[in-house]
């Protein structure tokens, strides 16, 4: 059976004028890879974190896409200044404090506090289990 002479190429005419298309390699790269102006949270973020997170407490709610982006950013070990997280995130210190304990009688994170300084976070419980191969 041929069915290259049933087809007509004529009715896939694609109406209100032609697709626009990159000319060159370089357009094609910068229309897959264009820039993001704003900050992101970088994964993989293990779902049973969250779900921990949450049990935690209502405080440690606010807190945990904070935690994550701060992690994505400086590893496993980082400062956070809880006084600018109002500034930066809308959370009070306060609110951050209650959070951070919270998380951290969840086994969650770890912190290091001194007074007049910045708080020092751990992520616990923060890789990925990986499947054993077969």
């Amino acid at each position: 059976m041929n069915t290259s002479a049933s087809f007509n190429f004529t009715e896939l005419e694609l109406r209100g004028g032609e697709l626009p298309l990159p000319n060159s390699s370089q357009e094609k790269r910068s229309i897959l890879k264009e820039p993001i102006d704003e900050p992101f949270v970088k994964g993989p973020i293990p779902i049973r974190w969250f779900k921990e997170a949450y049990v935690a407490g209502k405080a440690a709610h606010g807190l945990v896409p904070v935690l994550w982006y701060y992690h994505a950013l400086n590893g496993q070990c980082f400062e956070i200044n809880l006084s600018r997280l109002k500034l930066l995130w809308g959370i009070s210190r306060q609110t951050a404090g209650r959070g951070l304990r919270e998380l951290q009688d969840a086994a969650l994170i770890e912190v290091e506090r001194k007074s007049g300084s910045k708080s020092k976070i751990k992520m616990l419980k923060a890789e990925l289990k990986r499947r054993a191969s077969k």
